[in-house]
């Protein structure tokens, strides 16, 4: 088997093997780079694309500005269109994330496979963000659907039906490497993986299995203050002195940089360049060497250097010394250390055993000592935070390569990992009852009464119906739980309810309406399924009685900018509808005695 990993990185990208002592193995590009920057140029006439430094040349020179691209990986599975570009045909074709993925996974197929000594590919398995996989599965499936569109001497690309997210896929060759080494083995144990890319900051809670046992995932979350937004944090402050000295008025918000320099100001991108390799960069492995010598006062260190012109010529010669760049970036990790809080405090029996770091991004100075250490010493005391920050010793070196490796054990079988569904799921279902009156009919009133429901209380949420804990994929039946749905409408609200403990449950809603209205009987779904995949999708498809098979497609996450709007407890809040939460065991306890 000579499968190959794919890290598809927001700013570059690895791609990794096995040797054949067993090990992983970094494939080596042009100027024998380990890596390949996430870069694709179109040249004018439309027929060749530019990758690595020649891409990343045009981005930073910023004057083929709309043919060049980068940062797509963001926008994968959003029916984006980035351009409308010739691509050696006579009408422009759109030129979307999926097609650049495309087109990079083929010159790095091709760039492996070509001459004598060329890689005979098996398959290609390739990494996401880890919060794609609960919040967004559709970028999983477009990403996975890009790399097969992708040709090798005219035949498609064999991807593997199954996406890797980049932490858990870090955590499986850490864990690894400490065994190769005659470690400890972690079976049982909780890892914590930092892993900080160019856009994504993902955490996982990762449970170590046995010997050929596979990663149990507990729990996971991500953000978008990753690597990206440390360069704008810099270079706002370059902005703001540039200002100062010109009388300009360059944008002086992250953001707004950002845009600026994916927009209506290129030339941005080269001071951005600049503050990541100068300042965050340098000035980060600088620090690490200093404390690494046994150095204390950091105001020892040489402050770090950089050049600015902007298009007028006007220039800006700016030093940073080690103090003030953690100053400029106490903002990113204030941010970070909530986000991580908040994401330890949700699982407290599953506090880290031992803590691992991978991305590029994981190498800036202070992720560790101002972000993980200090959350750590919250939750845990000061010396279980130092024993978990060293029982599993990642060189800040190999963090950039741990997730491709990781992936290259997993895509050959060495490694397995095992994701786990992390919040029930259940379904919110009307009481019976007349919406004039208000009066329950039928079963609503044999369920109001066993529930003791205020009469303003005319919904409950039967759960759970998929548990948290269980093993992706998983499913259910009505006729595993003999609950068959029997409505009298003229349509049918289908409610999907993750369940993830919260006041706010997270309420999917699918309306299905057409129904006679003079069915006396009503309506039987005597045939319904709930199907939870690995890629973080809930399908729901049931058969109404001489109807077809209907099917939605929902998630397993809310997203992050999404609330729900429900509210479960025992009395209705004003303004809110209320849930009763109700397991099936009782739901069908209740209804066994009306026989």
């Amino acid at each position: 088997m000579n499968a190959i990993a794919i890290d598809l990185g927001t700013s570059n990208t690895l791609v990794a093997k096995l040797a054949p002592d067993g090990k992983p193995q970094l494939f080596q590009f042009e100027d024998n780079l380990n890596m390949i920057p996430s870069v694709i140029g179109i040249e004018e006439a439309g027929d060749n694309a530019i990758f690595g430094s020649a891409a990343l040349g045009w981005w930073l020179d910023g004057q083929l500005a709309e043919r060049t691209f980068r940062r797509w990986k963001l926008k994968m599975g959003e029916n984006a269109v980035l351009a409308q570009l010739h691509m050696g045909g006579r009408l422009p074709e759109d030129i979307t994330p999926e097609r650049l993925t495309t087109l990079l996974v083929q010159h790095i197929v091709e760039t492996l496979s070509a001459g004598h000594d060329g890689e005979e590919i098996d398959s290609v398995l390739v990494t996401v963000p880890h919060g794609w996989r609960r919040e967004n599965p559709e970028k999983c499936r477009a990403t996975r659907e890009a790399a097969a569109a992708a040709r090798i001497n005219g035949k498609p690309v064999a991807v593997q039906n199954i996406t890797v997210s980049e932490p858990v896929a870090a955590a499986a060759y850490w864990l690894w490497m400490s065994q190769q080494k005659g470690g400890e083995s972690f079976a049982g144990k909780t890892i914590l993986v930092c892993d900080v890319g160019g856009g994504t900051f993902d955490l996982s809670l990762v449970a170590a299995g046995g010997k050929d046992k596979p990663l149990d995932v507990i729990d996971a979350a991500n953000n978008n203050l990753a690597g990206d937004i440390v360069d704008a944090l810099i270079c706002a402050v370059v902005c703001q002195e540039f200002n100062q000295k010109h009388n300009t008025s360059y944008p002086t918000d992250a953001e707004q940089i950002l845009d600026s320099a994916a927009g209506s100001m290129p030339w941005l991108r080269s001071w951005l360049q600049t503050c990541r390799r100068n300042f965050k960069e340098g000035l980060s492995d600088n620090i690490d060497a200093h404390l690494g010598r046994g150095g204390k006062n950091l105001d020892e260190l040489r402050p770090a250097r950089g050049t600015f012109n902007d298009p007028e010529n006007r220039v800006l010669n700016m030093n940073l010394t080690a103090s003030r760049f953690q100053e400029i970036l106490e903002p990113y990790y204030q941010d970070n250390r909530d986000f991580l809080q908040n994401f330890l405090s949700n699982s407290p029996s599953h506090l880290p055993y031992a803590v691992v770091f991978a991305g590029g991004g994981s190498r800036l100075y202070g992720i560790c000592e101002h972000v993980v250490n200090p959350v750590l010493q919250t939750l845990m005391g000061n010396q279980a935070a130092e024993e978990a920050l060293k029982r599993l010793p990642a060189n800040r070196p190999g963090r950039s390569a741990a997730i491709v490796f990781g992936a290259a054990l997993i895509a050959n079988g060495v490694v397995s990992v095992q994701e786990r569904l992390l919040h029930d799921v259940g379904l919110g279902v009307d009481i019976p009852h007349d919406p004039k009156t208000g009066k329950r009919i039928g079963d609503g009133e044999l369920l109001a009464n066993a529930l003791n429901l205020p009469e303003d209380v005319n919904e409950i949420l039967i759960t759970p119906l998929l548990s948290k804990g269980s093993v992706l994929p998983c499913s259910v039946k009505s006729a595993d739980i003999n609950l068959p749905f029997h409505i009298n409408a003229e349509s049918i609200d289908f409610k999907i309810a993750v369940d993830d403990g919260s006041d706010i449950p997270w309420i999917q809603q699918w309306t299905v309406d057409g129904f006679d209205a003079d069915l006396k009987n009503g309506i039987d779904l005597d045939a319904w399924e709930i199907k939870a995949d690995n890629d973080g999708a809930i399908t729901v498809s049931f058969s109404p009685k001489e109807r077809e098979s209907l099917t939605f497609v929902g998630r397993l996450i809310r997203q992050g900018s999404g609330r729900g709007s429900l509210v479960i407890g025992r009395a209705s809040i004003q303004g809110k509808k209320t849930y009763r939460r109700v397991s099936p065991d009782e739901i069908r306890r209740i209804l066994s005695r009306k026989l």
